[in-house]
C-alpha cells in the first residue's frame, strides 16, 4: 500500500494523503491519530511505522525512520539499519536517481531531485531517516 520505493523515487507513497482526519481510518486501517495542537489542527499519524504529520489539517510531511521500520525495501535492494550512505548512493546511481550532498547538523544529508531527503549518522554513515515536507 505505502511503497518506501514509491517514495524515494516519486515522493509519493502511493495513498493520496490529502485526506480529513475523519477518513484517515479508513484510508490507513490500523493507523493511530495523535494531536499535537487540536486548536491548530496539528497531528501525526503512525501507520506501519511511517510517521505522516499535517499541520493546519493538511499534509506536511512524511517519514520513514528506520528505528521504526528495521527494514525497507527498494528493487532488489534491502536497507535497514547498517545501510552506509555509500551503499545507498550506488543503489541511487543504479536507478537513475540523481541526488545532491551534503552535511546538516552533523549529518549527512542526499536530496533527492522526487524532494525526498534521506539522513545519515555523521559518525557511522549509517542510514537514519527518509523525510519529505510538503508545505
Amino acid at each position: 500500500m505505502m511503497s518506501f520505493e514509491d517514495f524515494v523515487k516519486s515522493g509519493s507513497v502511493g495513498v493520496d494523503l490529502n485526506i480529513a482526519i475523519g477518513q484517515i481510518q479508513s484510508t490507513l486501517p490500523g493507523a493511530t491519530v495523535h494531536w499535537i495542537d487540536a486548536a491548530e489542527k496539528s497531528y501525526g499519524v503512525f501507520f506501519q511505522g511511517i510517521e505522516i504529520l499535517f499541520w493546519g489539517g493538511v499534509l506536511y510531511s512524511v517519514q520513514f525512520e528506520i528505528a521504526n521500520m528495521e527494514k525497507l525495501q527498494i528493487g532488489q535492494y534491502t536497507i535497514d539499519a547498517t545501510t552506509t550512505c555509500s551503499a545507498f548512493k550506488q543503489m541511487l546511481d543504479e536507478m537513475g536517481l540523481f541526488f545532491s550532498e551534503r552535511e546538516y547538523h552533523g549529518q549527512k544529508v542526499l536530496a533527492l531531485q522526487s524532494g525526498v531527503k534521506l539522513y545519515f549518522d555523521g559518525s557511522s554513515l549509517c542510514f537514519l531517516t527518509a523525510m519529505k515536507t510538503y508545505t
